[in-house]
């Protein structure tokens, strides 16, 4: 659809779309803020690959998937929140988003796929809700400068469900980066 439209910077989408299909944004390389109407339940793979521009990035209560690839390289989107709707996340679909600095993942959300979030590197603080069960494999690989996870259960949920996997050891954490039972999503620096 606007595939590879290098200068465009703004778009207002229909409150009637319910789908952002493949790669219909792809290398839009001046879109920046990105507000998607209320409707949309289905974002398709590389829907907005490569759109390096895009400062924010806003999806909505009703999304239900985001496909592989979706957001690849939005390499200046800053800030992110996965709402609670969302049931599937592909494989890759914020890899190389190497401006991300925070990432909330609301309760509801049940897994982070392979490579999700794959050379973030400067991704510094996540909130993940306890309503996750699963972080794929390299989820966080290459996002080495992750200093906080907030993670909104508790020690027991934590052990028994991703705390024990292996995947989490290529974000280079430590038990000091993990606060547990945590509330709210802000992160306190003294």
């Amino acid at each position: 659809a606007f595939k590879s439209c290098t200068f465009l910077s703004d778009i207002t989408f229909s409150e009637n779309i319910k789908e952002i299909q493949y790669s219909a944004f792809s290398d839009c390389l001046c879109l920046n803020n990105v507000v998607l109407p209320s409707n949309v339940t289905y974002i398709s793979s590389w829907a907005f690959n490569n759109c390096s521009g895009m400062t924010k990035l806003v999806l909505p209560e009703q999304l239900n998937k985001i496909d592989e690839y979706a957001f690849l390289n939005c390499t200046s989107l800053r800030e992110l929140t996965i709402p609670s709707s969302v049931r599937e996340i592909g494989y890759g679909a914020f890899s190389q988003c190497c401006g991300l600095t925070k990432l909330v993942i609301e309760d509801g959300v049940l897994q982070i796929p392979q490579r999700g979030f794959y050379h973030c590197e400067n991704l510094r603080d996540v909130v993940l809700p306890k309503s996750l069960t699963t972080i794929g494999y390299e989820a966080f690989r290459a996002s080495d400068n992750i200093k906080h996870i907030l993670y909104k259960g508790t020690n027991d949920e934590w052990l028994s469900s991703i705390g024990s996997s292996s995947n989490l050891s290529y974000a280079s954490l430590t038990a000091e980066n993990i606060h547990l039972n945590a509330t709210g999503n802000e992160i306190q620096y003294l």
